[in-house]
């Protein structure tokens, strides 16, 4: 890894009705996947809406923007991406971060 800033992504996303316990199941296995196979993969965290159970957001950290690529290459993520699609109302909203750096003391 560099030693450029990190990354944070973040994927908001609704699951179409019926379909909520696939996009949970769909996004654990990212998660697992990444955080066990990909190096640059720091942190993978699934939140599910206390007030509307089809409603998630995805927090996923990345040591740089090359881990962050990478991840986006990866077979279980080309693999499992399109069954996501299909079980969600539209696109995720996704939004990029980079690390603003130490947090004052």
């Amino acid at each position: 890894m560099s030693g450029a800033p990190s990354i944070t992504v973040t994927s908001q996303m609704i699951a179409k009705p019926g379909s909520e316990d696939a996009v949970a199941a769909l996004l654990a296995r990212l998660g697992a996947e990444a955080v066990k196979a990909e190096a640059g993969c720091l942190a993978y965290q699934v939140l599910r809406s206390a007030h509307a159970a089809g409603e998630f957001l995805v927090i996923e950290r990345y040591a740089d923007e090359s881990a962050l690529a990478d991840h986006s290459n990866t077979a279980h993520v080309k693999a499992t991406i399109p069954e996501l699609m299909e079980c969600l109302e539209s696109p995720p909203v996704l939004a990029l971060y980079h690390d603003s750096g130490p947090s004052p003391s």
